[in-house]
């Protein structure tokens, strides 16, 4: 990233713990009341956004379940690119951080929202604007793994927590997603 740290966001459940709390907002970190509208964080995210700093945010609200697939966008990232009309950078994470475990992040290229920028920001316009940075997201995800295999990196089965976890989720659509990802023998 280019200039200072990034402010992360992160549930506002953790200012629970006094010491969690002070870290957070030590780095600068922006507490999310999440399952709710929240005005107060995308206000302060706008603001940091207005000063010039990154703003690290995951759009699906938490991390993902399984590994190689993306959750549903939340619209709070599109509507803060929006409205502040700043560059966007997205990264994608292989797999939920282990110890003593590599894992590999591939960062795409900074783009903007500027085709949505002329239209007044409705519910259908953010819905369109969240869909185009799934897709994004969904290319740059196809990219890694494409890397990642002509090297010959495979991910891990899944634990059958996981498939429990897929199959509530995706419902039908499960076994195609689990289809879908190359895994290890």
């Amino acid at each position: 990233t280019k200039g200072d740290m990034p402010c992360f966001m992160y549930k506002h459940e953790f200012d629970k713990s006094c010491f969690l709390r002070w870290v957070f907002r030590s780095f600068r970190c922006i507490p999310v009341k999440r399952g709710e509208t929240d005005l107060t964080s995308v206000k302060v995210t706008l603001q940091r956004l207005a000063d010039g700093r990154n703003v690290c945010i995951f759009p699906e609200g938490h991390r993902g379940s399984a590994h190689n697939t993306l959750q549903r966008f939340h619209k709070g990232a599109t509507l803060c690119a929006l409205k502040s009309k700043v560059p966007i950078r997205l990264f994608y994470i292989w797999e939920k951080a282990k110890h003593f475990r590599m894992n590999y992040i591939i960062m795409g290229d900074e783009f903007t929202l500027e085709q949505f920028y002329d239209k007044p920001i409705t519910k259908a316009l953010l819905e369109d604007a969240t869909q185009f940075l799934q897709d994004k997201m969904h290319e740059l995800r196809l990219q890694l793994n494409d890397i990642l295999a002509k090297k010959g990196k495979k991910h891990r089965k899944y634990t059958k927590k996981e498939l429990k976890k897929i199959r509530e989720q995706y419902g039908d659509d499960a076994d195609k997603m689990i289809e879908n990802t190359f895994v290890t023998d």
